[in-house]
């Protein structure tokens, strides 16, 4: 019986940990999100206390980024009134 219907990946690879600074790592994140699949291999292992790494990854973005985009948008509102 053939399996044709999977693709396994030949590449021999190591996991690392997710770094929401690093542009390689969000390329890699925003590729997941629109395709809903990693390119070759998941490169990220996750981290206590997440469960799975597609969470892990956008709960660290949120984390980093949303905190900035609120101070932002409150000086901007600030600025118009």
């Amino acid at each position: 019986m053939e399996n044709s219907t999977y693709r396994v990946s030949k590449r021999i690879y190591g996991k690392r940990l997710f770094n929401p600074q690093d542009p390689r790592d969000l390329k890699e994140a925003l590729y997941f999100i629109k395709n809903g699949k990693w390119r070759d291999y998941c490169p990220f292992v996750e981290t206590w206390p997440y469960t799975n790494v597609p969470d892990m990854v956008k709960t660290e973005i949120a984390l980093r980024y949303l905190p900035t985009i609120i101070a932002q948008k409150s000086a901007k509102n600030v600025v118009k009134k």
